[in-house]
């Protein structure tokens, strides 16, 4: 509650150990999405204040299946119109952003997490992709864009 995801990148399998060997390979996924919201008219002289809330918060260390938590975290200003927040894999369609103006004014909340799944997000994909969610006071609606992750090579250990 209140930090954002750790980059965490797992792999989780049941391995029969039972005999003389035991052979797993192992592959790493990617386990929590990038958020970037583009918040337009934003800008660094007149920030917006955000907030970031949801009903998971963490995974299963043996399934990394979403954990259900509150979940808070408030997102970075990368630049006039960009903030940027990792989160967890979501169970649902909860995650709600807060707005406020620079004085804490409340501007509004958007249902983001619905607006998400809307646009085909797979919350259960082997490897979770990057989303870009677009917010432009001056249209009623919000733009969603999913990114596509990049492979990170592989590593070898005999362990």
């Amino acid at each position: 509650y209140g930090s954002e995801q750790d980059s965490l990148f797992g792999h989780a399998a049941q391995v029969d150990c039972s005999g003389e060997e035991a052979v797993d390979t192992v592959l790493l996924h990617k386990q929590f999405a990038t958020l970037t919201l583009v918040m337009k008219g934003s800008t660094l002289s007149h920030p917006l204040f955000l907030e970031v809330t949801g009903s998971w918060a963490g995974w299963n260390l043996f399934s990394f299946q979403p954990v259900s938590g509150r979940f808070y975290a408030l997102p970075r200003q990368e630049d006039d119109e960009r903030y940027c927040l990792r989160i967890p894999r979501q169970g649902d369609r909860s995650l709600e952003l807060l707005v406020s103006g620079p004085a804490g004014d409340p501007l509004g909340s958007f249902d983001i997490g619905d607006a998400i799944v809307r646009s085909g997000y797979d919350w259960a994909a082997e490897d979770l992709p990057d989303i870009s969610v677009t917010i432009d006071y001056a249209r009623p609606d919000i733009g969603v864009d999913i990114a596509g992750w990049q492979n990170g090579g592989s590593q070898e250990y005999d362990i």
